[in-house]
């Protein structure tokens, strides 16, 4: 599923204002800030990038490079054979700068894919047998590795004024360039297969725990989230799945991948010497049904509603107020892309990432100051908050149906019959219930328009 998001980013070098959606994240990359001389340049259609610079009115080509040659090359090299399996370089992350867990010891990582079943998976009944965590992931990465993944077309990068990052999620590939100087050709610092990463059941360097975050919950919501999360860990793809990602650079020496489809955040912290990878699962976040770190609750703000609107809701035909029913009212009123499942809005505030799962309508918060840890630190179900704002336009169209209706009457000697029909449509398309007083035989506008067409149509409608 593609990300929603629209990214404003700072006047750029190049003197004018970028904006894209992402995953059509923009391929003129540029620092933070937009402050820098330099801007690398993407062409997908070719597998290529350029680095330039601006100097008052001068446009310099720096150097270029072929991503998709360097890439290409990388997945086919071979780097070791492990029972009759070729290994690349690329699937190993075997990169000049080191990964602090490059994918083949995460795989082999026992806290992170353990070798043996867990207390859960032995209670298992399945045929055939359920297997550990790290069989698993190894076969699903072999499953991968094992096609073929032509280039998409789809490339997404980010620059930090030094290292440039692109990634290829077709053949779920990172490559790091770093710039060393005008001029000087870019070099290959580092490069990965970051399906692993897709596979992780929880995540890795990341805060607070499902459990943690589950025990914030009513005891009896908590035992059900557990069980479920529980079971969620206990079985891998068969094969590591595809991936759609956004990326981003909200500081020097960090980058942020956000893979919707698999509803993961991965960060790349580069720190000379290695590349820190920070990985969180989503999916667990997603489970809670309320708020982490997050006011006003769900409860206050219907209590508030009611003090303030009860009176008018139930005239319109909503005497109780209660989440079953804002719930109802938030998923008849969503359209377009939003409301497919997995529809993600994201956004760099500071050093934090906003995460907005439209169609479950979840907003959550991550910290990015910590090369060590990716802290979740806010959840929110919005449902409600959404729900007032439909309430409340509920209210507000009634008020403007009256106030548009005056003014067509105080203008209906001077408004050509067909206009006066269009915005009496509107108009009770805003309240219905005008439609018995607009069709009396004494009205203004009857005896004004009545016999104009499409007025028989417009009050049976």
């Amino acid at each position: 599923m593609r990300l929603l998001l629209t990214l404003a980013l700072s006047p750029l070098a190049f003197g004018f204002l970028a904006t894209a959606n992402a995953l059509e994240t923009p391929l003129i990359l540029v620092p933070p800030g937009g402050a820098s001389r330099t801007a690398v340049v993407v062409s997908p259609g070719h597998g290529t990038l350029g680095l330039y610079s601006v100097e008052d009115s001068l446009l310099t080509k720096q150097t270029e490079s072929n991503f998709l040659a360097e890439v290409e090359y990388l997945e086919h090299k071979p780097f070791q054979v492990v029972k009759n399996t070729s290994y690349s370089y690329l699937r190993m992350g075997a990169s000049p700068v080191e990964w602090a867990m490059p994918p083949s010891a995460m795989l082999l990582n026992n806290l992170i894919f353990p070798s043996e079943l867990s207390p859960s998976q032995k209670n298992l009944k399945t045929d055939p047998p359920p297997k550990s965590l790290r069989t698993q992931a190894i076969a699903a990465e072999d499953a991968f590795w094992e096609k073929d993944h032509p280039y998409d077309g789809t490339v997404l990068g980010a620059y930090d004024g030094e290292y440039i990052l692109l990634a290829l999620p077709a053949k779920h590939a990172v490559i790091i360039y770093q710039q060393r100087g005008d001029g000087q050709p870019l070099n290959v610092t580092a490069f990965k297969n970051y399906g692993p990463e897709l596979l992780l059941p929880q995540g890795i360097n990341t805060s607070p725990a499902p459990a943690d975050i589950f025990k914030s919950l009513p005891e009896e919501k908590r035992k059900e989230l557990e069980k479920a999360a529980d079971g969620m860990g206990l079985q891998l793809p068969t094969e590591t799945p595809k991936s759609d990602l956004w990326v981003t650079c909200p500081q020097k020496n960090v980058f942020v991948l956000v893979d919707s489809a698999n509803q993961r955040v991965m960060t790349y912290f580069i720190t000379g010497k290695k590349i820190q990878t920070n990985v969180r699962n989503l999916k667990f976040d997603l489970m809670v049904e309320g708020y982490y770190n997050s006011k006003p609750s769900g409860t206050e703000i219907a209590k508030e509603l009611k003090q303030k609107y009860g009176k008018a809701l139930a005239e319109l035909g909503y005497p109780d107020i209660d989440l079953d029913l804002m719930k109802s009212l938030v998923a008849q009123h969503q359209v377009g892309a939003g409301a497919k499942p997995g529809a993600l809005q994201a956004s760099i505030v500071g050093s934090r990432l906003v995460l907005d799962f439209t169609a479950e309508h979840k907003l959550l918060v991550l910290l990015l100051n910590d090369q060590n840890n990716l802290q979740l630190s806010s959840i929110r179900d919005y449902t409600v908050d959404t729900a007032v704002a439909i309430l409340i336009e509920e209210i507000n169209k009634h008020a403007r149906a009256a106030n548009s209706l005056k003014d067509i009457e105080t203008l209906s000697k001077e408004l050509p019959p067909a206009t006066a029909i269009k915005e009496l449509t509107y108009v009770l398309s805003l309240n219905p219930y005008l439609g018995k007083d607009l069709d009396k035989a004494s009205g203004r506008l009857k005896s004004a328009f009545g016999k104009a067409e499409g007025w028989d149509k417009m009050i049976a409608d």
